[in-house]
């Protein structure tokens, strides 16, 4: 995704959550036909490839090494200053 490759997965161990709408992939269901169709879908649409694409490099971004630190500090921040930590920080993207 970092390098702008779009992502076709399933929906296995969590995936859904890190690839899902508007961050680069898209999320088939845990069947071949269905797999085979989303495949499909981005060979063939040139402008779905390049959304994808882009999208998957901003959403790379958040999960470097940086984006988890800030967002982690974010949430302990919330806890010090009001007691209650509302941001679930396990993910980083907005």
């Amino acid at each position: 995704m970092s390098l702008g490759v779009p992502v076709v997965s399933t929906a296995v161990m969590g995936t859904r959550d890190i690839v899902a709408a508007e961050r680069g992939a898209l999320v088939a269901e845990e069947t071949v036909e269905h797999f085979t169709a989303q495949l499909r879908r981005v060979l063939d649409d040139a402008e779905l490839r390049q959304r994808l694409g882009e999208e998957g490099r901003i959403c790379a971004k958040g999960w470097a090494a940086q984006g988890p630190a800030q967002a982690l500090l974010a949430f302990y921040q919330e806890f010090q200053q009001t007691g209650v930590a509302l941001t679930d920080y396990r993910d980083p993207l907005p």
